[in-house]
């Protein structure tokens, strides 16, 4: 391990870059692909988590149980 005159740990740019994508893996933040449907209003809108999660129209308000998406 490197250390610099501050002391912190001196880390590999590919480290730091692979240590940012699981990262932002595991919190989900970033577009699935998939599209929910309001089923009171028929607002339509692109996911951003695959964990289960319950999401709310941003039209109407209703809230809508998601399952985790594999």
């Amino acid at each position: 391990m490197a250390f610099d005159a501050s002391g912190n740990l001196i880390l590999p740019q590919g480290t730091i870059l692979e240590f940012e994508r699981e990262k932002e893996r595991i919190a989900g933040n970033r577009p699935t692909g998939v599209h929910v449907t309001c089923p009171r209003c028929g607002y339509t809108w692109e996911r951003w988590t695959r964990r289960s999660s319950r999401s709310y129209c941003r039209r109407c308000g209703m809230a809508i149980r998601l399952e985790a998406l594999p």
